[in-house]
């Protein structure tokens, strides 16, 4: 009998389910009240979250068990705000504010020399399988290693799209300060969007980023790329396992000794790619050209 009783219990513990709230509505500046696009609402540590679209606008469905819990709201070039969830859930016309972001950059000192221009990041192509997938709001970077003695700046960036997936999808380049603490992505280093779309796939595409004067970081940089949604189209459904993604499908290159790529979904927190296995090791296909002098 207590045997009866208590597999009767694990049934009903097993049972419990959770009614869904959903809340809608929009990430805007809170002093030109422009709306700010691809924002992202996550509970960290719960691996829970949703994603603005490029209109500011999101939705999301979110179990009754989260309403008491912290919701940290972030987005490219702003201050990150932290609000209980149950005191935006059900609002009608909720607007929610961010206030824009100083960027302290380094002032940059061209000398009047012909630069040299330095090659960092992935050289090769290696496709083993079809690629890295993602979703609106995952993230991939790449670490990018320096020579600590040159002086200059970063020229260009780039990542190479594959033919799979939907190569015509929104990616959102960013560059982030190596976190000192734990080695991962931390502060990024430019606040505003450098937005890829339209690809063909099967090649490299570079953002030319001199014009921000972004000085070389001693300590080396990530490079970073992330699914931003606009429209619905780009969703599909294939690749491994019949697996959804979003967007195009990235490079991944073995021509490095280690895993120096992380991936981070909305809710968690960065980890390192374990991909391959043994003295192989996947990574992100990203590269960077360096001017300096």
């Amino acid at each position: 009998m207590k045997k009866f009783y208590l597999i009767l219990s694990l049934l009903l513990a097993n049972s419990i389910s959770y009614s869904q709230q959903t809340t809608t509505g929009i990430i805007i500046d809170n002093t030109t009240r422009n709306i700010i696009p691809f924002a992202t609402l996550e509970l960290m540590g719960k691996g829970v979250g949703t994603v603005a679209n490029d209109k500011g606008y999101f939705k999301w469905n979110i179990d009754d068990k989260y309403l008491n819990d912290t919701v940290t709201i972030s987005a490219l070039g702003y201050d990150k705000i932290y609000v209980v969830l149950k005191n935006i859930i059900n609002q009608n016309k909720l607007e929610i504010k961010l206030k824009s972001r100083i960027f302290d950059l380094q002032a940059v000192v061209i000398k009047n020399t012909q630069p040299k221009i330095i090659k960092v990041g992935s050289r090769k192509k290696f496709m083993f399988f079809s690629g890295l997938y993602g979703s609106p709001g995952c993230f991939y970077a790449m670490y990018i290693k320096v020579d600590s003695n040159i002086c200059g700046i970063i020229k260009t960036v780039g990542v190479y799209i594959t033919k799979h997936g939907n190569s015509k999808g929104p990616l959102q380049i960013r560059l982030f300060h190596l976190d000192d603490d734990s080695l991962v992505p931390g502060e990024d280093i430019i606040k505003e969007p450098l937005l890829i779309t339209g690809s063909d796939g099967g090649e490299w595409v570079d953002i030319d980023i001199s014009k921000y004067h972004i000085p070389i970081p001693r300590k080396g940089f990530f490079i970073g790329v992330e699914w931003v949604k606009t429209s619905d189209e780009y969703f599909y459904k294939g690749g491994i396992s019949g697996i959804e993604g979003y967007g195009p499908v990235l490079g991944h290159t073995s021509e490095f000794d280690k895993c120096i790529t992380f991936f981070k979904y909305p809710g968690n927190v960065w980890y390192k790619v374990n991909a391959g296995g043994g003295e192989m090791y996947f990574n992100l296909m990203v590269r960077a050209r360096l001017s300096t002098w």
